[in-house]
């Protein structure tokens, strides 16, 4: 038929850690998992009844979501920001012991060809001064999972992190030291000395871009070379997927309609390093400031 698509053309991930329903399994709703799981780990495993990653909690959302896509492998399994929950709460030290023991599981996983790969998907860890108890080293994360799975050999290849005007601190920041050069790097510059691919996610913030008042939003909105996109969250998604250094972006819709009007920035060349520059640097007092509800 003309519209199959062969699993070899399709990059598909999935992300655990986080308490979701599972209809397939007629738990309808994330406090409704929250309950179910708690009875096999301790309450301080658990954050704000929302994030675990407890080893039993992984397998359980690990058995779920490979179960529900019904695949061989999938290509990369993300743990959806454990560090923005856990790290005020329980200290670094005692953080990276938890990640170490869940990069450990993620390598059973790919040794049984259930994954590819596997990766963070983070919000602000990745993006703050290095000095900051809430950041996160990209470096270190990688050395966990050198010890867990080789120099050479280890399946940590894949973060996410935000990739939208509002968020700067992505190609801007210069917070993540990598030690091994002797120098500090932005999130995406660190990523490409360690040999990781970086996917960004929430350029429309989810919807709060099209109405924001940010400088930088205005001129997107309405800047005459966007206009050949019809739509205003194509125009975002257009500078979005021109951030230098990004390897792909992760785009969420709720409406097919919306699909089809945002893809067709795709159908355009991306913005050069130079235009992305006119459309990112010039912002005003107030320009960095995040919409009401989002919290770095």
């Amino acid at each position: 038929a003309k519209h199959q698509i062969s699993r070899e053309s399709l990059f598909i991930s999935t992300k655990i850690g986080m308490f979701t329903g599972d209809h397939q399994s007629g738990v309808y709703s994330p406090e409704e998992m929250w309950r179910k799981m708690m009875v096999h780990v301790l309450p301080t495993d658990v954050f704000k009844k929302t994030q675990c990653m407890a080893v039993y909690c992984l397998k359980e959302f690990f058995a779920r979501s490979y179960r529900n896509l019904e695949l061989e492998s999938i290509d990369v399994l993300y743990l959806d920001n454990a560090a923005e929950y856990q790290l005020s709460v329980i200290g670094k030290e005692h953080f990276m012991k938890r990640l170490l023991a869940a990069f450990q599981l993620f390598e059973e996983f790919r040794a049984s060809g259930r994954i590819k790969a596997y990766g963070l998907a983070s919000w602000n860890s990745f993006l703050l001064p290095a000095d900051n108890p809430l950041s996160l080293s990209l470096e270190e994360v990688v050395e966990l999972a050198q010890q867990v799975g080789g120099f050479e050999h280890h399946g940590f290849k894949y973060i996410q992190v935000p990739a939208n005007v509002l968020m700067p601190e992505v190609w801007e920041l210069r917070c993540q030291p990598v030690n091994v050069l002797n120098e500090s790097f932005t999130i995406l510059e660190a990523a490409r000395e360690l040999k990781l691919g970086v996917f960004g996610v929430a350029p429309l913030m989810s919807g709060a871009l099209l109405s924001s008042n940010n400088a930088i939003a205005k001129r997107v909105r309405s800047h005459a070379s966007l206009m050949l996109l019809d739509s205003i969250g194509s125009r975002f998604i257009q500078v979005s997927r021109s951030i230098p250094g990004l390897l792909s972006l992760i785009v969420g819709q709720s409406t097919p309609s919306h699909s089809v009007a945002n893809a067709r920035a795709f159908d355009l060349p991306m913005l050069t390093p130079q235009q992305f520059d006119m459309y990112t640097t010039s912002r005003t007092n107030g320009g960095n400031t995040l919409p009401p509800g989002w919290v770095r």
